[in-house]
């Protein structure tokens, strides 16, 4: 009992009896003894009673102070955590935005709502203002007009004068600080250069002064490119930039102080010019300043430029000329906005929705934080879901919202600023303003009845954020950002960088709106008035079209082809750091590609350039002079094309600008294209791209992918023979790629493709180079060796050729001054083994170089320092410790140790990183060691992954850990990190800004999407003025045909899924809610099908489909209301499944079961097939003989016994995992992997998926497929009798060739008998195509494919709409059952996830996937069936809730889920690479015998 009970349970007897005197209690003396020894008697127990109370009350008390002690601890950490986070995510922020911009940050607090869209208030003060400022002027203007009449009064003039004498006051201040400013530059004139422009001009308050350091930076411009010259002679391929921004100075000087320049200025600009040779610009400039020119100036002759303005400016500084940006400012943002930027916030400003399609590095981010800044400013409970197409992308926004709105506080505390919703994060969903999340979660929370609820129908969504919206066109995912986007009824921004059929996809999300207020009208009835939400249905198209016609990127982007070093070069490397090269950024390494040379005639004649192909200006220039030389012999296109050479067309402009050189670059394209479309100019054509593509191949024929030389053991002639086959002589091939050579074609035509003969051919043997000169097109044998590693079997391609060379490319990089860089590989262990090659190498460079003598003399020369150091040190503290307190100052505590030099001592030498930490960059050595002890926690100190961080080397994939990621990105953005090698993760939207990208070897997955969105990272707006692309070790063919391809054209999918429908049936028919929410749901959910099956972007392609190709909108009509009917009869088809499933009831209840699916969305379609086994009971049945063995059992029975249960229990459980992995675990493998005799030979592994042991399961499965097929089957008969009459049957699909339906007449006697018998015994049909049916087959379907393959056309069917798994294969002659991979079976056994890919056929990211996708079902399931059951999961245990499963099946599942769970949680970890694991201990060779599958500890399932 508790203790204030146990205290009542004396009876009052007893306490009265303790209060009475001892001689009222008995009378004589015997009575009086005794009843005194039972008084004491009574006493002791009492006391005995008091104390056990007194003791459960301490113990209560001390419980309870432990409890609250133990609340404080678990309050404090929870604290401490979120501190942690928040530190975390400002330095996350810190490193994406910078310091300078979080210290200013905005302190957002809300205000009061806008009585319009636009704000009434705010256009009233506007108003009010206009008019204050217009009358302004007019009495300044009317003071003016009377000046000339009227004396200057005193006012006028005190006032005049106390403004000159601030003006003077502030030239003064400014001139001193300059003085003192000058006397304190660099010697050097670059890093002189770089002082003036950020630490005075930045600064400086007055023009005058600053007038004054503009000249001063003309004249170190100046003096850097008198030192230049003097190294560099005028023969040598020399760099004009410097000369270039001489130019450059002069045209800012004229443009912003013309008004000031002075004689000795004026002459000073003219003299310049004049000695870098541009006497025209000097012309020019002296016209513009009011002097007229000296011609007898005189021009140096080593400064000379030798040519034009037009041609310096376009060949040599094309990426610093002029861009053109606005001069109106905003307040709404803190710069100067372009037009289209204008456009967008005040659409944001009006609430409407947005498509924008702008380049990367264009400036359309910042939009997404002004719409979150408009919503956080209106209110605290409005949300904005902002859609990542990844979680990398996701987290890194978490970030920059934190960073940009961590200052707004909340007056109730249930709301927060940001949430995060993905895979593996749930923070504060219901209660964030901003949640970030991915598409998989957002239809989740369209769908779930909770999620929607909170955030949709309490109409707290105000904007919906889609960025990347092109991964519409995805195949797995694409339909998931479809349906969000019809599902939605707020306003949304879409953003993408590459959409090719804009105007096609902006016209969908205009009838998808149109839609939803068709929809909104009806539910209402009424129409809506101009002052409701009628502008939410309003979608913009930027660019319009009209007012902006095309956005261009801020950067350039220059293409190379990287060109491996020889032996001998390689051989002399000698550090990572060698001097900035002083010639220009082209020589042995670096191959310029000119966009030209990838492109055939026939393409430009019929196509044109690819829509978003741009020239950098040097390229424009250079196509010109290979046109003008190529038409000397021509005279009427010589005459023509004399009016576009840069002299001419550049002749009256001073300063060219970007507008004026894309323009140029316009004329210069229609040129070419003109002809290449006019007969008698192709062959000028033909023979201009030929010029251009000739110094291409000749550069990819010194990328040599196979040696040459035979290896040591091909010594017989057969050997030799199959030598001779892999190199034929003469030719240059790279590994076979069956990509590579399908596009070779269709990116070059047949002039491209390499015909043996021929006028192509010809022409391309006579034509080499710029000027022209014939060449021979074998290469030497000996001069083709000598640009190669001579290693045997090395290709092009592959990760050791990358591996051998890519230390050599960031070197080159760095000695060019082009790095950070980005290098992608598709296949996650190729990036790990591709750092670990450089680790390596430099490595072993470090380890010879700490060898040598030299090393050991610094070494000596170090230890000396140090030691004079330390008695610096201890002469300072004894002459300190001598002193008094009052005798010294601060200076005088100070030891100075600066003659010294660097005392550190490196774990790594600065030679042998590519961290530039001498330079000033990094972090400093605190940040970078509280950076790399959040990485150790993960990858100890001798893991390849931690040391290349210490030689500026990360890697960078989904493999990797979420901490590990994170600090290479903000080492990268802090430029630690030099270079990173990644996957496609660093190509959506991640800010890693860098000036290079590299392209390193050819993957399937490398498309033109992908080239584009990785190509995009180089040259980002703000940090780089000019982006390189490097392709190393791909094709040339592939080359071509990313340089070439045009913008992917959005694809649409089938708008509904089974899960979809079921979820969507779930939420409609939510029992738990109100009658009033639940009518008001019910609606939502109808206008969500209804968009869903109205607006549907698939229609566009069922023009084909349906019938003959019409183009009039009456066709496009019918292809719409087709697919409206299609789908919704396939909604009535998925729900009648449900309702044979006995999911849901004849009137729509929902079953117990039903919501038990709902739960399983993510795995459809093995979601139903669970369900309905669970239903039939076949899971209960299989476990039924499954034996709990207690404790008190291990106690009595034997040990026969037990063993034998032991043995039973495993067994199920084998079936179990087996039929849930013919449910899940469903990746079918190619018959050819299983005549490998390698996987023959293996007695371990299992690569092949066995088949059921219990017959009942298998019939089971096919029981349940026929029962759907049936479903399908009638689903497609109704569908064909609702077809359009369009629909064309006898029609074939290809050729179009038609066939007639009537039976022909026959001739003789007994024809028409025999025909009319035929007609009669001829097999209905209705949904099979007619040319299917031939077979003999009607409408009755055996298999899956079969109904896919024979449905008649105009019927939209695919595997993904059936909720079933295809159990037979009918690919084959004989029909067979579906072979299926055995790689999450196998790995249960074997715990290894190097053997799962090297035996079962996957990499690491499908084995990874598919184990952890595996792991979450056998984890919800257990949490089902313990709802069901009414005991807590194993996600939710608490502690003293011992509630354990009484059903059999559920013990089972939590078993399993717990041994896997395990297996997969301590396995080979997922960032070790294959040679750490051998070096480790780990082995792939084969194992004894197959254990069976019994519980162990995870440290027994390791395998090292």
């Amino acid at each position: 009992l508790p203790p204030n009970e146990l205290a009542l349970e004396l009876s009052g007897e007893r306490r009265e009896l303790l209060h009475r005197p001892v001689a009222d209690v008995c009378q004589s003396q015997n009575e009086s003894r005794l009843a005194l020894w039972n008084l004491e008697k009574e006493k002791l127990r009492f006391l005995d009673d008091m104390d056990d109370v007194s003791k459960v009350k301490d113990k209560l008390k001390e419980k309870e102070k432990k409890e609250a002690e133990n609340s404080r601890k678990e309050e404090a950490k929870q604290l401490q955590r979120q501190q942690k986070l928040a530190n975390l995510l400002l330095k996350h922020a810190t490193s994406l935005e910078g310091a300078n911009f979080l210290a200013s940050g905005e302190i957002l607090t809300v205000t009061a709502r806008e009585d319009s869209a636009k704000g009434a208030k705010e256009r009233k003060e506007k108003e009010k203002e206009d008019k204050r400022e217009q009358r302004k002027k007019t009495i300044a203007e009317a003071g003016a007009s009377k000046s000339s009449s009227k004396v200057e009064s005193s006012k006028d003039k005190i006032r005049r004068e106390n403004e000159a004498a601030q003006q003077a006051k502030l030239v003064e201040k400014e001139t001193k600080r300059w003085e003192s400013f000058v006397s304190q530059l660099d010697k050097a004139p670059m890093k002189a250069l770089r002082q003036i422009d950020v630490d005075f001009l930045k600064k400086c308050e007055h023009d005058q002064v600053a007038l004054i350091a503009r000249l001063h930076k003309l004249k170190l411009r100046l003096q850097a490119w008198e030192l230049y010259c003097a190294e560099v002679p005028p023969t040598s391929n020399r760099d004009y930039t410097l000369a270039g921004q001489i130019f450059l100075a002069v045209q800012e000087i004229v443009a912003k102080h013309l008004p000031l320049l002075v004689k000795e200025h004026k002459a000073q600009l003219l003299e310049t010019l004049t000695l870098i040779g541009l006497r025209d610009t000097a012309k020019m400039v002296a016209d513009a300043i009011g002097v007229k020119a000296s011609a007898s100036m005189p021009t140096a002759e080593v400064l000379d430029v030798r040519q034009s303005a037009a041609r310096l400016q376009l060949s040599h500084i094309g990426h610093l000329l002029f861009r053109p940006v606005s001069e109106v400012d905003d307040p709404r943002v803190g710069f100067r906005p372009d037009v289209w930027q204008k456009n967008l916030l005040d659409v944001i400003d009006n609430e409407e929705s947005a498509l924008v399609c702008a380049p990367t590095s264009s400036g359309k981010t910042f939009i997404s934080f002004y719409c979150m800044k408009r919503v956080l400013k209106k209110s605290d409970d409005g949300l904005v879901i902002y859609c990542a197409p990844n979680h990398q992308l996701a987290h890194q926004v978490k970030a920059d919202v934190y960073g940009h709105f961590r200052s707004k506080t909340y007056q109730f505390p249930p709301w927060t600023l940001y949430g995060e919703y993905t895979l593996n994060v749930w923070e504060n969903v219901e209660t964030c303003q901003i949640l970030i999340t991915d598409p998989v979660r957002l239809q989740n929370i369209l769908t779930d009845r909770s999620l929607f609820m909170s955030l949709i129908a309490s109409k707290r969504l105000k904007y919906l954020i889609v960025d990347e919206v092109h991964c519409v066109d995805e195949l797995k995912d694409g339909a998931l950002w479809e349906r969000v986007l019809m599902m939605v009824r707020c306003p949304f921004l879409a953003l993408s960088a590459t959409i090719g059929n804009l105007d096609e996809f902006h016209a969908w999300l205009v009838r998808v709106k149109e839609a939803a207020k068709k929809q909104d009208e009806e539910s209402s009835k009424k129409k809506h008035s101009s002052d409701d939400h009628s502008h939410h249905y309003v979608v913009h198209k930027v660019p319009d079209g009209k007012e902006v016609t095309e956005i261009t990127r801020w950067s350039d982007l220059q293409k190379y082809l990287y060109l491996p070093p020889t032996v001998e070069a390689m051989s002399l490397w000698n550090t990572c750091k060698p001097e900035r090269t002083k010639t220009a950024f082209q020589g042995d390494h670096f191959f310029a590609i000119h966009p030209c040379a990838c492109l055939s005639m026939e393409r430009l004649a019929e196509n044109g350039f690819p829509g978003d192909s741009s020239f950098v200006p040097r390229e424009s220039v250079h196509l010109y002079d290979v046109m003008a030389e190529v038409a000397r012999e021509n005279p009427e296109a010589s005459a023509a094309l004399q009016k576009l050479s840069p002299d001419v067309h550049f002749s009256t402009t001073r300063e060219i600008g970007q507008s004026a050189a894309r323009g140029y670059e316009k004329l210069i394209k229609d040129e070419i294209r003109r002809w290449a479309q006019t007969p008698a100019l192709q062959p000028l054509c033909q023979q201009t791209l030929l010029r251009l593509r000739q110094p291409l191949e000749a550069a990819f024929s010194r990328v040599v992918p196979l040696i040459r030389a035979p290896p040591p053991a091909a010594t017989s002639p057969s050997a030799a023979a199959s030598i001779q086959e892999q190199q034929p002589e003469g030719k240059v091939r790279f590994a076979e790629d069956p990509v590579s050579e399908s596009c070779s074609s269709s990116a070059n035509g047949p002039a491209a493709a390499g015909e043996p003969s021929g006028q192509g051919e010809e022409q391309r043997r006579e034509v080499s180079g710029e000027e022209g000169e014939r060449v021979d097109e074998e290469e030497p044998e000996e001069e083709a060796v000598t640009h190669q590693r001579a290693v045997e079997g090395i290709q092009v391609d592959t990760e050791e050729w990358l591996g051998e060379y890519l230390v050599h490319l960031l070197t080159a990089l760095g000695k060019e001054d082009k790095t950070p860089a980005l290098i992608f590989n598709f296949e996650e262990n190729v990036c790990q083994i591709l750092a670990e090659k450089i680790v390596e190498f430099l490595e072993a460079k470090e380890m010879a170089h700490r060898a040598t003598p030299q090393y050991r003399k610094e070494q000596l020369e170090l230890n000396r320092r140090l030691k004079e150091a330390e008695m610096r040190l201890k002469k300072h503290e004894k002459l300190l410790s001598n002193k008094k307190d009052d005798d010294h100052d601060q200076k005088d505590e100070i030891c100075d140790l600066s003659d010294l030099g660097d005392l550190r001592e490196r774990p790594v030498l600065p030679q042998f990183t590519f961290v530039r930490a001498e330079e000033g960059e990094g972090l400093d050595e605190d940040e970078l060691k509280e950076c790399l002890a959040r990485v150790e926690k993960d990858f100890p100190r001798d893991n390849v992954l931690y040391r290349c961080l210490l030689r500026g080397i990360g890697v960078h994939h989904l493999g990797l850990t979420y901490n590990y990621r994170q600090c290479v990105e903000i080492l990268f953005r802090s430029k630690h990190i030099k270079a990173v090698i990644s996957t496609e993760t660093m190509a959506l939207g991640i800010h890693m800004p860098c000036r290079t990208v590299v392209f390193a070897g050819d993957h399937p997955q490398l498309n033109p999407l992908q080239f584009r969105q990785m190509s995009g990272r180089a040259g980002r707006r703000g940090f780089d003025l000019l982006g390189h692309v490097v392709f190393f070790g791909v094709p040339e063919a592939k080359v071509n045909h990313l340089m070439t391809s045009e913008l992917q054209s959005l694809r649409g999918h089938w708008p509904l899924t089974p899960s979809l429908a079921h979820r969507l049936v779930a939420l409609y028919t939510n029992p738990r809610l109100q009658a009033r929410d639940q009518e008001k749901t019910q609606r939502k959910v109808q206008h969500q099908l209804a968009s869903l099956w109205r607006a549907p972007y698939l229609c566009r392609g069922l023009q084909g489909l349906i019938g003959p190709k019409v183009s009039s909108e009456q066709a496009a009509e019918a292809e719409r209301e087709e697919t409206v009917a299609q789908a919704r009869l396939y909604f009535l088809t998925v729900v009648d499944v449900l309702m044979q499933a006995d999911l849901l009831t004849v009137h729509g209840d929902s079953r117990p079961l039903f919501d038990a699916c709902s739960k399983l969305y993510l795995f459809d379609p093995a979601m139903f097939v669970f369900t309905s086994l669970l239903k039939q009971g076949v899971f209960h049945k299989l476990t039924a003989e499954y034996h709990v063995i207690s404790s008190q059992d291990r106690f009595h029975e034997s040990k026969e016994t037990l063993e034998r249960v032991n043995c039973t229990n495993e067994a199920i459980l084998e079936n179990l995992l087996l039929l849930l992995c013919h449910i899940v675990a469903r990746r079918e493998i190619h018959r050819s992997a299983l005549l490998d005799p390698v996987l023959q030979s293996e007695a371990v592994h299992q690569v092949l998926l066995p088949e059921l042991p219990d017959r009942r399961l298998s019939e089971a499965l096919v029981a349940e497929q026929k029962r759907v097929l049936h479903c399908f089957a009638a689903h497609v008969v109704s569908a064909a009798r609702r077809l359009s009459p369009l629909r064309d049957h006898l029609r074939l699909p290809l050729s179009g060739v038609g066939f007639h339906s009537t039976v022909p007449q026959g001739e003789g006697e007994g024809a028409a008998p025999f025909l009319h018998d035929l007609e009669k015994a001829a097999l209905r049909y209705e949904s099979r195509s007619p040319f299917a049916a031939v077979n003999g087959r009607g409408d009755d379907y055996s298999t899956q494919a079969e109904l896919l393959q024979s449905v008649c056309q105009g019927i939209f069917l695919d595997s993904g709409m059936i909720p079933t798994l295809e159990t037979m294969d009918t690919s084959l002659a004989s029909e067979g059952v579906v072979q299926l991979n055995a790689h999450v079976y196998d790995y249960h056994h074997s715990t290894s996830q190097d053997d799962v890919q090297k035996f079962n056929g996957l990499n690491y990211k499908e084995s990874w996937t598919d184990l952890d996708q595996f792991d979450r079902f056998l984890r919800r399931v257990e949490r089902i069936m313990c709802e069901l059951e009414g005991v807590p999961s194993l996600d939710f245990y608490m502690e003293g809730r011992d509630a354990v499963p009484k059903s059999k099946v559920t013990i089972c599942f939590r078993e399993l889920f717990q041994r896997f769970h395990a297996a997969f949680s301590f396995a080979d970890t997922k960032a070790k690479t294959r040679l750490e694991k051998q070096r480790r201990g780990g082995t792939t060779a084969k194992k004894p015998k197959r254990p069976p599958l019994v519980k162990r500890g995870p440290m027994q399932r390791r395998r090292f």
